[in-house]
């Protein structure tokens, strides 16, 4: 069973573009009646970075986003220490 996507923090307010949220898993789905092997979905895996919230949506915004990967993680976490520090 999944989770819908529920981030209410202060990104849902901003442009698509400019929110801190990424996709962990695109147009995918993995579970027990799949074997666990990644099948097409019409649902993607999306993370807030700011709250912290995952959940599964197929909306049309996540093309606009993008992928989560380590490397993106640490410039936005560099990012947003430097504008706190600022």
């Amino acid at each position: 069973m999944s989770t819908p996507f529920g981030c209410h923090c202060e990104e849902r307010g901003k442009p698509v573009g400019e929110r801190l949220w990424r996709v962990q898993k695109r147009l995918c789905n993995h579970s027990a009646f799949n074997g666990y092997h990644e099948t097409y979905s019409e649902y993607s895996t999306v993370c807030c970075l700011r709250c912290g919230a995952v959940g599964r949506t197929k909306a049309a915004y996540v093309a606009l986003l993008p992928d989560w990967t380590e490397e993106s993680a640490r410039r936005d976490l560099a990012r947003r220490l430097e504008a706190a520090h600022a």
